[in-house]
C-alpha cells in the first residue's frame, strides 16, 4: 500500500525486493511464495486489466517496460546552387516543417557537391529530429506521478 512516510511503521514490511522468513510471515507466504516481495522503488503501480481489453496480455506482478508516444512530422525542400557569380538558384532557405522535424542552425547551407569549383556547388539545409517540439521530454519516460513508500502487511 502507499505510505507517505519515509519511516516503514512496525508491523509493515518495505516493497523493495527484500527476502522475508516465510516461517514469521505465513500470510505473506500465500502471497508471495518464493519468499522475496517485488521491488517497487522507482516503479509505477499499473491497475490489472482483469479482462477490460486495456492491456489485457498482462498477468498479475508482471513488470512491463517502457514505451513512448508515436510523434511524426515531414519536412520537403529543394537543394539550391551557389554560383560563382554570386547568384543562387533554387529555392534557398525554402524547406517545410513539421511535427519533431525543425532546421539545425548549425548546419545550414551544407555544401554537398562541387559540379566545378569557379561555377556551382550544390547546398542544403540541415534539419534535425527534436521529440519536444511534440511532446513533453525529460532523461526518462514517465507518467505524471506523486511519490509514496510502498509498504506491506508483515503477517
Amino acid at each position: 500500500m502507499p505510505y507517505p512516510l519515509a519511516a516503514i511503521p512496525d508491523g509493515c514490511l518495505a516493497m523493495n525486493g527484500q527476502r522475508f522468513d516465510k516461517n514469521r510471515y505465513p500470510k505473506l507466504a500465500q502471497k508471495y511464495p518464493e519468499g522475496t516481495l517485488p521491488d517497487l522503488r522507482g516503479e509505477f503501480i499499473r491497475g490489472w486489466d482483469n479482462e477490460r481489453g486495456v492491456d489485457s496480455e498482462r498477468g498479475l506482478l508482471s513488470a512491463q517496460g517502457d514505451t513512448i508516444r508515436n510523434m511524426t512530422g515531414f519536412f520537403n525542400g529543394s537543394l539550391h546552387k551557389h554560383y560563382s557569380d554570386g547568384f543562387t538558384k533554387g529555392v534557398p532557405n525554402k524547406v517545410y516543417l513539421d511535427g519533431v522535424f525543425g532546421l539545425n542552425p548549425n548546419n545550414h547551407n551544407i555544401a554537398l557537391s562541387t559540379v566545378n569549383i569557379t561555377t556551382v556547388k550544390d547546398y542544403a539545409d540541415g534539419i534535425n529530429f527534436d521529440a519536444s517540439r511534440v511532446v513533453p521530454t525529460a532523461s526518462e519516460n514517465r507518467p505524471r506521478n506523486i511519490a509514496f513508500h510502498y509498504i506491506c502487511l508483515a503477517a
